[in-house]
């Protein structure tokens, strides 16, 4: 077998090896909570030994923070594999809320918000955890950008409109963990597109979106 073959499936196998880990850190904090992240209890659940864990990660910790930043580096892959600059407007609006939400539906945002919750009174972690959360956000706010490259928008613009959206649907997401509302949110989604598409381009015509009840989504307070 070659060296490079060696190597490939060296990789292959901590890749591997990693994502389990990973996948075993979700499940186990999104069923007991951020206490339960116990490093027997995640080495057990991914059928792999600690001292496995530490050769790849090093630390709980930095295992931690791989986790929670999953859902935004999964949101900025899928960004640029999904929306192609060259759409219609219209299009790439309606596909960026609809890819962010799948994101945030997923079990890795529930890991990431219980994270987060959970490391509040560990300051030095909880400040790693924000920072390396930023860094993210930087990337997915240059997708942004690109996808709305062939407008020759002021770059001021388009973050209005990503934090209109990120906002928004990281609102509702909340509601939906913490209320377990789980009331048909298309509504809502429609009266988000149109604005969105008013934001970056006023000149656009939208159909006026269909007015929600008032009582459909309590205040959360």
């Amino acid at each position: 077998m070659s060296e490079n073959k060696v190597r490939r499936s060296q990789q292959q196998r901590r890749r591997a090896t990693a994502n389990k880990l990973i996948e075993a850190t979700i499940e186990v904090v999104n069923e007991g909570g951020y206490s339960a992240l116990k490093a027997n209890s995640i080495s057990k659940r991914a059928g792999v030994t600690w001292g496995a864990a530490q050769h790849l990660f090093g630390s709980k910790e930095n295992l931690l923070l791989v986790v929670a930043n999953r859902t935004y580096e999964e949101l900025s892959i899928a960004l640029k594999a999904d929306i192609p600059p060259t759409a219609p407007l219209v299009k790439r609006v309606e596909r960026i809320i609809d890819v962010t939400w799948k994101a945030y539906q997923s079990d890795a945002y529930l890991a990431m918000v219980e994270i987060l919750r959970g490391s509040r009174h560990q300051p030095a972690f909880n400040r790693a955890l924000l920072n390396r959360q930023r860094t993210v956000s930087e990337d997915v706010r240059a997708t942004w950008l690109t996808i709305f490259a062939t407008e020759d928008l002021d770059e001021r613009v388009v973050d209005n409109a990503r934090d209109l959206v990120t906002l928004t649907l990281s609102g509702l997401a909340s509601r939906r963990i913490f209320l377990k509302n789980e009331r048909d949110p298309n509504l809502l989604f429609a009266t988000l597109k149109d604005a969105t598409i008013r934001l970056l381009d006023p000149s656009v015509t939208v159909s006026p979106a269909k007015l929600r009840g008032v009582d459909d989504y309590p205040i959360l307070v």
